[in-house]
């Protein structure tokens, strides 16, 4: 934990991040701030991110908003915007 201590950010990306990692990160109190990155890795690009630091424990680690310069929109299979909480494919723009 010593050795992290000149760190400000850790970037996580590739997998989804799983909520007990988070945990275990928090309890070690570095005041580093972990951020959850998304992109699709057919374009490997990064497009939203999520600050664990708003995490509540909730069942699912969210991707985020999107980065500056970046829209998302989550799309029926019709190309038409779904409402929120409505599935969909992730549109990156």
């Amino acid at each position: 934990v010593d050795k992290l201590s000149s760190l400000k950010y850790i970037f996580l990306a590739g997998e989804a991040l799983p909520g007990s990692l988070i945990d275990d990160f928090n309890a070690l109190n570095t005041g580093i701030v972990l951020e959850n990155i998304y992109g699709p890795t057919e374009a490997t690009i990064y497009c939203s991110s999520y600050s664990t630091s708003d995490w509540q424990g909730q069942s699912r680690v969210p991707i985020g908003k999107p980065l500056s310069n970046m829209k998302l929109f989550v799309m029926d299979s019709s190309s038409k915007l779904v409402p929120v909480g409505v599935p969909g494919e992730l549109c990156i723009g």
